[in-house]
């Protein structure tokens, strides 16, 4: 029995359908009473609240597991506790680990992956980088004034479908070869954030303009949220940097066997989201 936590997520939901689909035997974790995943058991159960997680893995051998925001090295601590035994934990991280300057988001994954590592289950960690659907940040405003704005800049990224990550997280799950391996991934080419506002205009029919925001106001906003004037810089500038964000990597292809997906292709399936 294979347990998902997040199972509601962009990520989560795609692991659920897959392992269903093949016949898995699937528990999706959620904190929603009124969740339903065809063919999967729905359990309630809430990473913030450790008491809740026991029943949750009745029956469990292997999970997928993602924490969320500050709380995530905690979230990810009180699932491994509450797990000891598990034969497989596949952990949600984030490709920023492997930059020196990563920020605060590389600071609260590196910290959920030390927990993981200090534990005695088998784990494999799952870094992926930019996400396509990340351009839902600018929906609103494209849909409101035909603008897209950039905290990070027109920097190079390579980025991932949702659904690509999910089938790397099945392929892993179900192989029982990946134990102690952390994958770096990727979508499968270098765009622009302008560029991506350029695809989605055509997509659209529709004349948008792109407006780099200053390294300055991506701070400001960032401090909005709570978060430290330090930490702030540093996630603007690791979001900033050239090359380990904007390099394609093969990893999708390799661990599954399917070519990944494109921002195209991602913008295709998502169009109404802009309109």
């Amino acid at each position: 029995m294979i347990l998902v936590t997040g199972a509601t997520g962009n990520v989560g939901r795609g692991i659920v359908r897959r392992m269903t689909a093949a016949g898995h035997k699937v528990k999706a974790l959620t904190r929603n009473p009124g969740t339903v995943f065809d063919g999967a058991d729905v359990v309630i159960g809430d990473l913030d609240e450790p008491s809740t997680l026991p029943r949750c893995l009745e029956g469990v051998d292997k999970a997928y597991v993602m924490g969320l925001g500050p709380r995530t090295a905690e979230q990810v601590a009180n699932f491994v506790h509450a797990a000891e035994g598990l034969r497989h934990i596949v952990l949600m991280s984030s490709l920023s680990v492997e930059l020196e300057c990563g920020g605060v988001v590389a600071r609260w994954h590196r910290e959920a992956e030390d927990v993981v590592r200090r534990s005695s289950i088998p784990w494999t960690f799952l870094r992926p980088g930019v996400f396509t659907s990340n351009a839902l940040q600018w929906a609103a405003s494209i849909r409101a004034e035909g603008v897209v704005r950039s905290v990070t800049g027109d920097t190079p990224v390579a980025p991932i479908h949702p659904d690509d990550i999910a089938a790397v997280a099945v392929a892993v799950l179900l192989a029982g070869r990946h134990e102690g391996r952390a994958y770096a991934l990727t979508g499968p080419e270098r765009t622009t954030p302008s560029a991506q506002t350029r695809l989605l205009g055509e997509l659209l029919e529709r004349r948008l303009t792109f407006e780099e925001v200053s390294r300055a106001a991506g701070v400001r906003s960032m401090r909005a949220f709570g978060i430290s004037a330090e930490e702030a810089e540093a996630s603007v500038q690791s979001a900033r940097q050239d090359g380990l964000f904007g390099t394609p990597l093969p990893t999708v292809h390799d661990l599954t066997g399917l070519a990944p997906r494109t921002f195209r292709d991602w913008a295709v399936e998502n169009l109404d989201a802009f309109r």
